[in-house]
């Protein structure tokens, strides 16, 4: 959504070297940037009239500046999280408590998403990235869980192991490499 450029007034507030562009729509300021959280530093609001077209180029193409590089550290964090499911599938720890890691991680990953979305006045061209990358987490995440589900359903015995082997013994949710002996323990 690029706003009118027409319009009769339009602010911009510089806060910690960032800024957004906040049209007035109608004669009313409609208010897009929260206040700041911190109780430190400074910001400086402007009322403009009109933007020469130059300004007004710089001034966006900075502010999709900011929300590219908050969206490349998100598709960080997705790879992050795809390479713990590839680790626990290696090691084959398929129980509970890793599902609810990852669900977790999954959860700060889109939180911190919807925020920038919120800023992200011009829909910067890594943004559809992110979402496939974050789908492409839960999709992984669906599959990790559904084995897990199959893993800790299986009683010893009911299968053979890898290599066709009697089953293993498992530990923690571990898969030990000792057979299961038979008889009393």
């Amino acid at each position: 959504m690029v706003p009118d450029r027409a319009s009769p007034k339009a602010a911009i507030a510089y806060t910690s070297g960032d800024f957004a562009f906040n049209p007035v729509c109608g004669g009313r300021r409609e208010r897009t940037l929260a206040p700041p959280k911190v109780p430190i530093g400074s910001a400086n609001l402007y009322i403009v009239n009109h933007f020469a077209q130059e300004q007004e180029e710089r001034a966006i193409a900075r502010f999709r500046g900011g929300r590219e590089k908050e969206y490349s550290e998100i598709i960080a964090e997705c790879h992050k999280a795809l390479k713990h499911i590839e680790w626990e599938y290696e090691r084959r720890e398929f129980n509970f408590e890793e599902v609810e890691e990852l669900e977790g991680d999954v959860d700060k990953i889109k939180r911190w998403q919807a925020e920038v979305v919120k800023r992200d006045f011009w829909e910067a061209a890594m943004r559809g990235d992110v979402e496939e990358r974050i789908k492409e987490v839960e999709e992984k995440i669906a599959v990790f869980t559904q084995k897990t589900y199959e893993e800790t359903a299986r009683l010893p015995g009911e299968d053979a192991g890898p290599d066709g082997n009697p089953p293993v013994a498992r530990s923690g949710g571990v898969r030990s490499t000792r057979p299961i002996a038979p008889g009393p323990l």
